[in-house]
C-alpha cells in the first residue's frame, strides 16, 4: 500500500528535494505541500494523508504549537520533525508534543527514507544520542520546573517570549488580561526570572521559541 505523505516547509528547494527523495521509493507519495501553518491547516490536515514531515520553523506559527494542532486534529497521523535545529531540547519538545520522530536536514538525505518508515510502521525515529537520554529518563538540560508547567503556563510562556503584549495574549487565548497577568507573575516566580526579557532568553534557550 502507498504511503500518502504531507510536506510542510516554508522552502520550496527543501519540498523540492524531500519530494525527490521520497518519490525514488515505490511506496511512497507526497500528495500534499504547504509552505506555512495556515496552508497545512487548510490543505494537509483536510486531506487522507498517512504521514506528515514539518519544518518547526515556520513563518506564521511556532512549530511546536503545530504540532500540537495536528495531533488533535489527526491523533493516528504520525509526525517527523524535519529542523535545522539540531539541539537535543528541540527534539525533546517536539516529542512532548506528539511528534513520532526527529530528524535534522543535514542528516536528511542520508536518513530520511530510513525515519519515514520508521514513523510509518509506528516507531519513534531518534538519533543515539537522544535515544540515550529518552531511555534514560533524562530531559537533556532542561530544568525540572519546565515540565511541571501546565499546558496554559506554557502557552502563556511562548507568546510572551515571542513579543506579544498581555492584551494581544488574552486576546489569543480568550482570556482575561488581569488572568494572563497572574499567569505571567506566576511564571517569573516558578522559573526564578525577574523580568519579560529574561522570560525571552529562557524560552530561547530551551528552545521553547525558534
Amino acid at each position: 500500500m502507498t504511503a500518502k505523505i504531507c510536506i510542510t516547509d516554508d522552502h520550496s528547494i527543501v519540498r523540492a528535494g524531500i519530494r525527490q527523495i521520497l518519490e525514488l521509493e515505490p511506496d511512497l507519495r507526497v500528495v500534499e505541500e504547504a509552505a506555512n501553518a495556515q496552508d497545512f491547516l487548510k490543505r494537509c490536515l483536510r486531506s487522507p494523508i498517512d504521514l506528515v514531515i514539518l519544518d518547526l520553523t515556520l513563518p506564521d506559527m511556532n512549530g511546536f504549537e503545530l504540532i500540537a494542532k495536528a495531533r488533535r486534529a489527526k491523533p493516528n497521523v504520525p509526525i517527523l520533525v524535519l529542523s535545522m535545529h539540531g539541539g537535543e531540547q528541540y527534539a525533546l519538545r517536539a516529542f512532548e508534543e506528539g511528534a513520532a520522530g526527529y530528524l535534522t536536514k543535514e542528516t536528511a538525505v542520508e536518513e530520511l527514507v530510513s525515519a519515514v518508515r520508521a514513523v510509518l510502521a509506528g516507531r519513534k525515529y531518534v538519533t543515539p544520542a537522544l535515544a540515550r537520554i529518552l531511555e534514560g529518563g533524562q530531559r537533556g538540560d532542561r530544568p525540572a520546573v519546565v515540565r511541571r508547567l501546565s499546558q496554559r503556563e506554557r502557552q502563556v510562556l511562548v507568546l510572551l517570549a515571542s513579543g506579544n503584549a498581555v492584551g494581544e495574549i488574552a486576546q489569543q487565548l480568550d482570556l482575561d488580561k488581569r488572568t494572563v497577568s497572574t499567569y505571567k507573575s506566576r511564571l517569573l516566580e516558578k522559573l526564578s526570572l525577574r523580568s519579560t526579557a529574561d522570560l525571552v532568553r529562557f524560552a530561547l534557550e530551551q528552545g521553547l521559541i525558534t
